[in-house]
């Protein structure tokens, strides 16, 4: 008698243990996929000024436009914005918003622009930024431009003091710990979209860069900054300015999150294990294999 009803109180755990496990990883796998995204600038911080508009509002604009479209395209995603109105949003504040929210992928929108006056007139083209060593004169000056909006808060120096010091080898470990293969796969999406969708001039084989942007460090999540384009052209400008070319951006973006999140992140992956086979070239030239668990855990 003690046997049996030993075993039948054990039998009956064991059921009652099998479906909280499975309640659980019901829950686990069904876990909403986050995306944040941070229109640059705002408020006192304008960015790139331009003759008909400036960055801060472009960028505000297209944020806006990529996220209508995305909860219309994947009502189960949630989408969180750094800023929905032109407030001033430290760089460090934007990436503990998505730190917070655990988000599965980060994209910084801003308008790119050189200080040269000659140059400002032609220059044009798409590039998207993954967090990693600066490698060139050019991309140190966005580095440099970007990374400057720290000028404007309280107290920088304290703040940034931890990164100001950063070595080469230090970024790369950030990089591996944010997940680089999943920034670069996403960076090489929304360039190509840039390109094919937005009209956005290629750049040939750099309009996928790694730099220190600071907005990136900080974040633990897949990460890209995106510059739409030259804002400081006047042709370009005009496309920025538009109703029109806001709208190809935006949808060059929502594209590339669409691709992204069916390889990686919707509830179908997450089930069946989350691998997307796909190969690439890192920023770095390093060839990765893509296969990959989703970013949830």
């Amino acid at each position: 008698m003690v046997k049996f009803i030993t075993s039948g109180i054990f039998r009956r755990g064991m059921t009652l243990a099998f479906a909280l496990c499975m309640a659980l990883a019901g829950h686990i796998q069904a876990r909403e996929f986050t995306l944040v995204l941070d229109p640059g600038h705002g408020g006192k911080d304008v960015g790139a000024p331009g003759k008909l508009t400036n960055e801060k509002t472009v960028v505000l604009d297209v944020g806006r436009r990529v996220k209508k479209i995305i909860e219309k395209e994947h009502p189960e995603v949630k989408v969180l914005m750094t800023r929905d109105s032109d407030v001033f949003v430290p760089l460090k504040g934007r990436a503990a918003i998505a730190n917070k929210a655990d988000a599965d992928l980060f994209i910084s929108i801003h308008c790119d622009a050189v200080g040269d006056k000659k140059r400002a007139q032609t220059v044009a083209g798409s590039t998207v930024y993954v967090l990693g060593p600066t490698k060139s004169d050019a991309n140190l000056e966005v580095v440099k431009r970007e990374n400057a909006v720290i000028e404007l808060e309280d107290g920088y120096l304290e703040t940034y003091k931890d990164i100001e010091a950063l070595t080469a080898e230090q970024l790369i470990m950030l990089e591996l710990n944010q997940n680089l293969s999943g920034s670069v796969d996403f960076a090489q999406m929304a360039s190509d979209e840039l390109h094919g969708t937005a009209g956005r001039a290629s750049r040939g084989n750099k309009s996928v860069m790694p730099c220190g942007f600071y907005v990136l460090v900080y974040t633990k999540m897949p990460s890209v900054l995106v510059e739409l384009d030259f804002i400081c052209n006047p042709s370009v400008e005009k496309f920025l300015h538009s109703d029109s070319g806001k709208d190809k951006c935006a949808r060059a973006l929502a594209n590339a999150f669409s691709t992204y999140y069916k390889a990686t992140g919707s509830k179908n992956s997450a089930i069946s294990g989350g691998t997307a086979d796909r190969s690439t070239d890192d920023a770095h030239g390093r060839k990765t294999s893509g296969k990959r668990k989703s970013s949830k855990k």
